[in-house]
């Protein structure tokens, strides 16, 4: 749908102008828009020529040319005896985005880019989400891919959130991820490596999504296993091959794992009720392991999970993290902050059938108040077997408000 259009018209130097409502004929056109709006292609897009007789018609549809771009939110002319002004508000929805080009790969986008400016001279790397001009690029991309030999389908959308930008990609025929070959895999990963490049094998090409996984999840392993310092280059594709239904893309990306690093201590604060000796034992982390970021996310759970098993709910295990990229070591130093202990307010049967709700209410004896540590959640289970009560979900619902939970329990 075209945005409103707005058309202002000032008749100025009326004995120059004697039948406006039939024709009028400006000695010049131009253009009233912000910087960020190309007016060389505004007018070209207009097509309005200048010293010639213009009817009212003819200027309302070449301001309906422009308005089809997607551009523009207003869009207004004013005349006088010298000039026609056509002045352009941009829309803030519809504001030139940079392009993505997710499944081209007959090119590298490089070369795709100037192959598009050749044929759509407006085209300069940004679009708007709709409109003419994004119109005219999927058009040239269509012919660009039957020079290929591919009778293409193309989408264009608004991706990101933020930053935006308009991707361009192949709908039809459909280009799927071939082999992936990462290089420089340590034999010790390459099992990892090869999980990881099975499961994006056959998933739809689109090589920001493929770069992102790659990276992230290559580094990941690596850092996992101690290798901080990985770097990981940004991959790199070869020629699409045609299959019986789709077109397949094999990609190649290489990795500098760089020094393992271990780690050089670790120094525990403890706070009552659970000791500094306890919270080793659930960290599990001793000097001289490798410095794995997963080892210290599991180290906080667990160091958390011996507080809850206490009441405390809300518990915090704080990892504060020295590297030191000379020795190739990491230090941690562990903060524990217990926060207050969360007691019981009730337990929710109403779901049960009656009469299991009435068994499990004679069989459980904890009273509200009672701290809610791991001997609570038995206490509920036994009480559920001494009611001889079936398959049963709990679930417990906590309120950082009160610090109180509530046990709920549904039959599966």
């Amino acid at each position: 749908m075209r945005p409103f259009i707005r058309f202002s018209v000032f008749a100025l130097l009326l004995f120059t102008i004697p039948a406006f409502a039939q024709t009028y004929t400006p000695k010049t056109i131009r253009i009233d828009a912000p910087d960020s709006v190309d007016k060389t292609e505004a007018l070209r897009i207009a097509n309005l020529p200048s010293s010639r007789p213009l009817t009212k018609d003819q200027i309302e549809a070449a301001l309906g040319r422009l308005s089809d771009t997607g551009m523009f939110a207003d869009l207004s002319y004013t005349v006088d005896g010298n000039a026609l002004t056509i002045k352009l508000t941009p829309s803030a929805a519809s504001q030139l985005q940079p392009v993505v080009f997710a499944n081209f790969v007959w090119w590298q986008p490089a070369e795709l880019e100037s192959l598009i400016e050749q044929r759509v001279p407006a085209y300069h790397g940004k679009l708007p989400a709709a409109g003419t001009l994004t119109q005219q690029v999927e058009d040239a991309l269509v012919a660009l891919l039957h020079d290929k030999g591919v009778d293409a389908r193309i989408e264009a959308r608004e991706t990101g959130m933020g930053a935006a930008s308009v991707t361009l990609s192949i709908a039809s025929p459909r280009v799927l991820v071939g082999k992936v070959d990462i290089a420089n895999s340590l034999p010790a990963l390459e099992k990892h490596i090869a999980g990881f490049t099975i499961s994006l094998e056959g998933e739809d090409f689109d090589l920001g999504v493929a770069t992102k996984s790659i990276h992230d999840s290559v580094s990941d392993i690596y850092q996992n296993n101690g290798y901080l310092d990985i770097t990981v280059a940004a991959p790199t594709y070869g020629a699409p091959q045609k299959q019986a239904d789709h077109y397949s893309v094999d990609l190649t990306d290489s990795v500098n794992p760089g020094p393992i690093y271990h780690v050089a201590q670790i120094t525990i604060q403890a706070a009552p009720p659970v000791s500094e000796a306890d919270l080793a034992k659930a960290a599990a982390i001793k000097a001289g392991d490798p410095a794995s970021p997963l080892a210290q996310r599991v180290a906080a759970g667990e160091m958390q999970k011996a507080y809850s098993e206490a009441g405390y709910l809300a518990a915090d295990a704080h990892f504060a993290i020295s590297k030191d990229s000379n020795a190739h070591t990491v230090s941690y130093a562990v903060t524990t902050q217990p926060g207050e202990v969360f007691r019981l307010a009730g337990v929710d049967a109403s779901t049960l059938p009656p009469g299991n709700q009435a068994a499990f209410k004679q069989a459980f004896h904890v009273a509200p108040g009672t701290v809610a540590d791991h001997t609570l959640l038995l206490a509920v289970h036994q009480a559920l077997l001494d009611a001889h009560i079936g398959l049963t979900t709990i679930q417990m619902r906590s309120d950082n408000q009160a610090h109180t939970v509530v046990y709920v329990l549904k039959p599966r």
